[in-house]
């Protein structure tokens, strides 16, 4: 309250207390801008353009508390306004614009000084300077502690084993966590010192807690929580209706996990009759971690926001096509590119399964071809998917069942089945009464390039 007063000039200092330094020094500092100037009351009134100019900010302040940050705008007073600001040190990374703002942020530790000048607009203008000194730890240099808003804590399963870790964002470790309110499932409890949540849940339902963490600085942060447990593992299933591998062909599947929560995803890559194919995959779980080889099956716990990239190798079995069916939980999603000669590719995604229905639009009107991949995707009860060709005024060009069953797979080009769309635009339907289908459109060129053509919504919804 005191060096409130000072600065605005209602207050007038009784005592000064100076440093001596055995050696001379060149720079006088004063403690946050405080000059000998500040002990002489001002009278009211007394302000015009007869003032002397001062430069009436005392110290620079970071923003946010902890941190080197900072965006201020730095005043004067007296003289002739506007004032003009302009610095004749800064420390790296700090910027003063001739209105005077002070921002930037300092990305090193050590002692810098800031020499600070105010010019007024007068006909002969009158120059103040100020020298202010900033010492920033290393320490300093470490954002402040914060949490999110709300932890969302990956889901567990009923009566399954369940881990989860707990991070901080920023701060200055070493980290001191504590349950600060509330309880966790029964089954689960919270080691403080490892700061992870472990145990087997024994019932479900969504739960509430609170946590606070404290970090080596001292800051202290609290944060309400949540932890869904589920009765069982739900899942969902993606499909990929074609996958290519060996000669000239070969498919990168690109998934990520948008969500908060840890998802489990299983590959499955099937054949045309359905039965499982084993298709050499490279995977790349990171930019920095180098290609891992799989031949089997291949399962994995993707972190919340994270990627993964599978690339299909040349099978044991010499060229092959199938598809592939993605098993995942959470919010996975993902697309394939599909490869020729590594000249050209298409973006394909990754469609959920479900549907009974699906549209393909082709167009061979420039001598181009179309290919079309179907899968009877497994979970439904019908025994075969048909496939009917419209033109683009619904004129039926032509009907045939594919007798696929749940699981199996085909894939041919329209107008080896079609001959009437060679030179015309048009739909491809693909329905599957009782059952679940997914099926894609590929467009090539007589140069050899191709293109992905995107499914429509059915028209029976």
């Amino acid at each position: 309250a005191d060096e409130a007063g000072i600065h605005g000039g209602t207050l007038s200092p009784t005592q000064m207390f100076a440093v001596m330094t055995v050696e001379k020094v060149t720079e006088r500092q004063f403690a946050r801008g405080l000059s000998p100037q500040h002990c002489i009351r001002r009278e009211s009134g007394a302000s015009g353009f007869d003032d002397a100019l001062r430069i009436e900010t005392s110290s620079l302040q970071p923003t946010g508390g902890w941190g080197v940050k900072f965006s201020q705008q730095l005043k004067a007073t007296g003289g002739l306004p506007p004032y003009h600001f302009q610095a004749e040190t800064l420390a790296p990374g700090l910027t003063l614009s001739e209105s005077g703002l002070f921002s930037g942020r300092i990305t090193s530790g050590g002692r810098f000084s800031a020499v600070i000048q105010a010019r007024d607009s007068a006909e002969s203008p009158r120059q103040v300077q100020q020298t202010y000194t900033l010492i920033i730890r290393e320490d300093d240099l470490v954002p402040p502690l914060t949490l999110p808003a709300r932890i969302l804590l990956a889901p567990g399963v009923r009566n399954h084993e369940y881990r989860q870790p707990l991070t901080a964002v920023d701060g200055l470790p070493p980290f001191e966590w504590e349950l600060d309110a509330g309880k966790l499932p029964k089954g689960l409890v919270f080691d403080e010192q490892q700061a992870v949540v472990t145990g087997t849940p024994v019932r479900d339902g969504v739960f509430g807690f609170s946590l606070r963490v404290k970090d080596k600085r001292g800051s202290v942060v609290q944060a309400p929580a949540l932890i869904q447990v589920l009765r069982s593992a739900e899942a969902n299933w993606l499909v990929l209706p074609q996958v290519a591998a060996g000669g000239r062909w070969s498919t990168e599947l690109y998934l990520t996990n948008a969500g908060p929560y840890a998802a489990r995803i299983a590959l499955h890559f099937r054949s045309g009759t359905g039965g499982h194919w084993t298709v050499p995959v490279a995977v790349t779980r990171g930019e920095d971690e180098p290609e891992s080889l799989h031949f089997h099956e291949f399962e994995e716990t993707l972190a919340p926001y994270s990627c993964l990239r599978l690339r299909t190798l040349q099978s044991i079995e010499g060229d092959r096509v199938g598809w592939v069916e993605v098993e995942c939980s959470g919010a996975v999603r993902g697309y394939a590119e599909l490869r020729s000669d590594d000249l050209y590719s298409a973006i394909v995604p990754l469609e959920k399964a479900g549907p009974s229905s699906v549209l393909l639009p082709f167009d061979n009107r420039h001598n181009e071809r179309t290919a079309v991949a179907v899968v009877s995707v497994p979970g439904g009860q019908g025994n075969a998917v048909s496939a009917t060709v419209w033109d683009t005024v619904w004129r039926c060009l032509g009907s045939v069942d594919l007798d696929l069953k749940p699981g199996q797979h085909t894939s041919f080009h329209l107008d080896e089945r079609f001959p009437l769309v060679r030179g015309v635009a048009g739909l491809v339907e693909l329905e599957s009464p009782g059952g679940r289908v997914a099926g894609l459109a590929l467009q090539f060129s007589p140069d050899g390039s191709f293109g992905h053509l995107p499914a429509l919504p059915p028209r029976h919804v």
